[in-house]
């Protein structure tokens, strides 16, 4: 798990966002409700990069919520493909 929250740091670090092109395709977007390290600001930018539907989508849980809702983030991707 280091490794992986090392290229997190690294990727923020050293991305930019130059040409944005919209997707045609809903987004789907899944955050902790106490993460440091996540604004909700940023969830909700999103929105901004798509043509179609927004979803924003919290669990309870950090910046690793996932490691904790693996479950019911299954059955939110199985009901939206």
């Amino acid at each position: 798990q280091i490794l992986m929250i090392k290229a997190d740091f690294i990727m923020c670090e050293k991305y930019r966002c130059e040409n944005i092109t919209l997707l045609k395709c809903p987004i789907c977007i899944m955050g902790g409700t106490e993460d440091d390290h996540v604004k909700q600001k940023d969830l909700i930018e999103w929105k901004n990069y798509t043509f179609s539907q927004f979803e924003l989508i919290k669990f309870v849980g950090g910046h690793f919520f996932n490691m904790e809702c693996i479950k019911e983030i299954c059955e939110i991707i199985n009901r939206q493909c």
